[in-house]
């Protein structure tokens, strides 16, 4: 009887996480996955994604090469089909790795698993015609793209004219004119990279914003950098139909067309749990998504869903998290995710990161919240290595309890930096505290060190008004 502690299905970076760390725990693990190891961060997202766009970065600094008192000559172009053969080859080196450590601590199946029936109070996974039998069950399935129902845009899909994130990164030719629908997270990176290929880029998005999740000022900011480079982007707009090589939209109550060779559709994701026998479950949905409690527990005892198919954050370091999590939470209330500290990153040039609140957030929160705002000019860095100098960080902060809760970065580095930022949201870790790290020079991060030191004088001085207040015997803030 082919029998384990854990079934899991899916080896994203919640799967394939769940099974190392299981593993190292002793635990036996049955992996099943039924089209690449790493499922789509590894293969179809996140590190192809981020291949492309450092592609891009390098083509625009040699575009900018004067300004950095560099002469190229000749016409300097990227060159996409190697571009893509460099992607495959980062991709195959990942998997290989990927498949070098799980091999002493998981069983690989490779093929589709669908949830059968318990029996004797034990999951089982059926794949390749035979069953698996398990403890416990994970479900990491991930994400699927959202097809919205837009005129046309079934036919176009079928056609190969309309694309989502997957096939745009499998690419063998640039298209001349690419329009993007949707204009979030990976709408916006493909936007860029496409548009440093040659492409004649425009974004139509619903919404009256860029990154609608993310803090107001950066994201228009990263817009508007996103528009000197050329790529056209059209807010509050509809899109009505999709035609044969064009996208009818509608906008300011305007009907509008662009020709497009290949559109790309970017509105969201959903969860991935149809057709693998969910059903035979009894599982407790929210939305598209499975239901889990902070533990990642489902409504099923034995039961833990991990990564974007619980919809609480479709990030790959977010479903990282949630895997150990889970493993930790087998048997006991272990181990809680926060995802307030979870920080996101958009990969553009330049890039922007956000972890936490933003003020308008922390004070519909009825949290005693303030704002400390600093331009990236304040790094000698920053200064040093960039001609478009519009970076900025916004740091949130407690009044009450002297700590951090939000931070909101776009400039070079902002990817590395947040993750410095998002550890002392997460340990909350008072501002006198940061105030005594030092910070190497010149880097960007050191305008953490002085956005801090000037929240911890704003902090000081409040306290010191209160105190004031409350030594005149009226309590109140003069």
């Amino acid at each position: 009887m082919n029998k384990a502690d854990i079934l899991i299905i899916g080896s994203g970076p919640a799967g394939h996480i769940a099974a190392e760390v299981a593993g190292d725990s002793g635990l036996s693990v049955y992996l099943f996955e039924k089209d690449k190891l790493g499922g789509v961060c590894l293969n179809y997202g996140c590190i192809p994604t981020k291949t492309l766009l450092n592609s891009a970065k390098i083509i625009r600094q040699f575009q900018d090469s004067d300004k950095y008192g560099i002469d190229v000559e000749g016409y300097i172009q990227l060159n996409h089909e190697e571009v893509i053969k460099r992607k495959d080859k980062v991709v195959r080196r990942m998997t290989l790795g990927l498949e070098a450590t799980l091999r002493d601590k998981a069983t690989i199946i490779k093929g589709e698993a669908k949830i059968l029936p318990k029996e004797d109070e034990e999951f089982v996974v059926e794949a390749n015609g035979e069953k698996y039998y398990g403890k416990y069950l994970f479900i990491a399935t991930g994400s699927d793209s959202i097809i919205p129902p837009i005129e046309g845009l079934k036919e176009a899909v079928e056609k190969g004219f309309a694309i989502t994130s997957k096939e745009a990164l499998e690419l063998e030719e640039v298209p001349e004119n690419l329009v993007i629908v949707g204009a979030g997270v990976i709408g916006l990176e493909l936007a860029d990279y496409y548009s440093a290929a040659g492409s004649k880029v425009t974004v139509i998005e619903k919404l009256d914003k860029v990154l609608p999740s993310l803090e107001e000022e950066v994201a228009s900011i990263l817009r508007k950098s996103l528009e000197k480079k050329g790529i056209k982007i059209h807010l509050a707009s509809t899109v009505t139909k999709i035609g044969e090589k064009e996208v009818h939209f509608i906008k300011r109550e305007e009907d509008r067309t662009v020709e497009a060779d290949k559109v790309l559709v970017a509105v969201g994701r959903k969860g991935a749990t149809k057709g693998f026998g969910l059903e035979n479950l009894s599982i407790e949905m929210n939305g598209s998504f499975i239901k889990t409690d902070e533990y990642l527990r489902t409504s099923e005892n034995g039961v833990f869903a991990i990564g974007d198919v619980n919809g609480k954050s479709l990030l790959a370091h977010a479903a990282q998290r949630q895997a150990i999590s889970a493993v930790k939470n087998l048997t006991e209330d272990a181990d809680k995710v926060s995802s307030n500290s979870v920080p996101s990153v958009v990969y553009t040039t330049p890039a922007v990161a956000s972890v936490g609140y933003t003020l308008e957030q922390a004070l519909e929160a009825d949290i005693d919240a303030k704002e400390v705002k600093l331009s990236l000019l304040y790094s000698g860095r920053y200064v040093a290595e960039n001609i478009e100098l519009t970076g900025i960080c916004k740091i949130v902060y407690d009044r009450t309890n002297r700590c951090l809760i939000g931070a909101h970065i776009v400039g070079s580095y902002s990817s590395e930096i947040i993750a410095i930022l998002a550890s002392f949201i997460d340990l909350k870790t008072d501002v006198k505290d940061i105030e005594k790290i030092v910070f190497p020079h010149p880097t960007v991060g050191e305008v953490i060190h002085d956005a801090v030191a000037t929240i911890a004088q704003k902090i000081a001085k409040h306290e010191k008004i209160l105190a004031s207040a409350t030594s005149n015997g009226d309590g109140q803030e003069s």
